[in-house]
Order: C-alpha cells, then structure tokens, then sequence
C-alpha cells in the first residue's frame, strides 16, 4: 500500500499534482542502497505497485482481488473515452464494465452523496454495473463481492 501511496497523483483542488516517486524510481533505489531491514519485503512489492490508487483501501482491494484469482482490475476507470466523462471509477474492468466504487467515511456527507450518486447514474447510463464497496464489505474479506465480480466477469475468469 505505501508503494501505491509513494505513485500515485494526489488530488488537489483544480487537478492533479506529480507523484512523490515512480515505480521505476523505487526499483532503482532499491538496488542501490543494498541491504537494509525489509528490503527483501520492499523489492517483493515492486510488481504489484501500480500508479493509480488515490487511497490505501484501493489498493487493498484491488490486491485482495488478485489475490482470490481474479483478473486485475484497473484504476481510475472512466465510463467512456471522452474527454467530457466526468466521473471515474475508483476500479474497474473496462471490458467487462464493471465499476468498483470504495465508498469510506466521506462518501456519508449529503454533499459526497450527491455526486456518487451522479457518477454511478453515468456508469451506468453507460451499460456498466456498478459495485459498491464498504467497511463492512472488507471485514468480511471481500466476499460478497467477490462473488458479484466473478459473476459480473463470467466467461472472461473462465
């Protein structure tokens, strides 16, 4: 998770800022400073970085879905390739148009409210099923939506 946290584009009002580091960044350094404690662990992690993922929770899900066999799913997925699509998801599956949405304690002010319920309107104008995701769902290990992926992505897991 600190990998994705060290890649990924923070939100700041009006856009988006540069990344503290890339994934290649991280690869070269770890093979320059040797050995340290954790740096078997850190290297290990390497693979699995990807740019993308705006919260520590992403990247737990999407890391708990690979892990249950599924395909990987992407990040920042957007409903259509235009320009004007307002909305993206937190991950998804563009081929299958499946849009995974991690809704955390922000998402419960009115205002947050609103526009999750906008941007799933949009998903799913646009022929996706879209997936919510909570706490509840990640003390239950994924579970239930596991299984609404899988069966979402039918014969492409097959």
């Amino acid at each position: 998770m600190a990998g994705d946290h060290l890649v990924k584009h923070p939100w700041v009002k009006g856009g988006r800022l540069e990344p503290v580091s890339t994934p290649g960044d991280l690869e070269r350094a770890f093979r320059r400073v040797g050995r340290f404690k954790g740096v078997r662990l850190a290297r290990a992690a390497l693979p699995r970085i990807r740019v993308g993922a705006d919260s520590p929770t992403e990247t737990l899900v999407r890391l708990m879905l690979v892990d249950e066999g599924l395909p990987e799913p992407e990040l920042q997925v957007h409903a259509t390739a235009l320009d004007a699509d307002p909305y993206p998801a937190d991950l998804g599956f563009t081929e299958a148009k499946i849009a995974l949405q991690y809704d955390g304690e922000h998402h419960r002010t009115p205002e947050q409210q609103l526009i999750d319920a906008r941007r799933d309107a949009w998903f799913e104008c646009h022929g996706w099923t879209v997936i919510r995701i909570t706490v509840e769902d990640l003390r239950d290990d994924l579970r239930d939506v596991i299984r609404q992926v899988r069966a979402c992505l039918g014969d492409l897991v097959g």
